[in-house]
């Protein structure tokens, strides 16, 4: 039944006819035509509260997917889901593009004295200082184990760099870990301007570079 034929017989006129036995059935099928129309807009209404109440649940699930647990920052999964976004909209917008990975100094001396109880507390110290320094619309990622990756778009040199900086003195004058000093290698690369580089490429150099880092004494940035 479309809602068309439903109009169609709620506008019989009335009397429908002359004829008693006619003129019943024309009022029993007026009769059931607003029911159906009920129906049908009761069903239309679970439908779309249903539909909602998906599309919220999807979210949710997508949120939980690509979030790590412990830090609150993406996780692997949503580097993956946003990296090649970002990239994308920096080369298409000609936009600079920034791509950070850092690692915390000795996190396995932390585990092993400490516990990993505390070092938990150190990832999540952290986690909070990077989304403390960056703007809410970069990427700040846990890319496995004490890795975090950062993705800027739109942001000169000078800036990702007095933010680091920022990161690495905020980290040191840490209140929240007293028994430990938290220092961080970098391996950062910028480009500004066209450029043609693929994220691979892209994470290939900002893990040489902090490899670099790492060998030249740690807590200190290469770019």
């Amino acid at each position: 039944v479309s809602s068309n034929s439903l109009e169609q017989i709620r506008a019989l006129p009335r009397p429908f006819s002359r004829v008693r036995e006619i003129n019943s059935l024309g009022r029993g099928l007026q009769n059931m035509s607003n029911r159906l129309s009920d129906i049908m807009q009761n069903l239309e209404q679970k439908v779309a509260q249903r539909t909602s109440h998906l599309l919220n649940e999807n979210e949710t699930l997508m949120e939980q997917s690509t979030t790590d647990e412990l830090t609150g920052l993406y996780n692997r999964r949503g580097f993956n889901l946003l990296s090649e976004q970002a990239l994308r909209r920096a080369q298409e917008q000609a936009l600079s593009f920034s791509m950070v990975l850092c690692d915390i100094d000795h996190f396995k001396y932390v585990n092993d004295t400490q516990g990993h109880s505390v070092g938990d507390h150190a990832l999540v110290a952290v986690a909070n200082v990077l989304k403390e320094h960056f703007r809410p619309d970069d990427i700040c990622v846990r890319y496995g184990g004490e890795e975090f990756m950062l993705i800027m778009v739109g942001m000169t040199q000078s800036d990702v760099m007095e933010r680091l900086q920022k990161v690495r003195s905020t980290l040191t004058d840490y209140a929240g870990l007293p028994d430990i000093t938290l220092t961080l290698s970098f391996g950062m690369t910028y480009l500004d301007g066209p450029f043609q580089k693929s994220l691979e490429e892209l994470i290939q150099d900002v893990d040489a570079k902090l490899y670099r880092a790492k060998n030249e004494g740690r807590d200190r940035i290469v770019s």
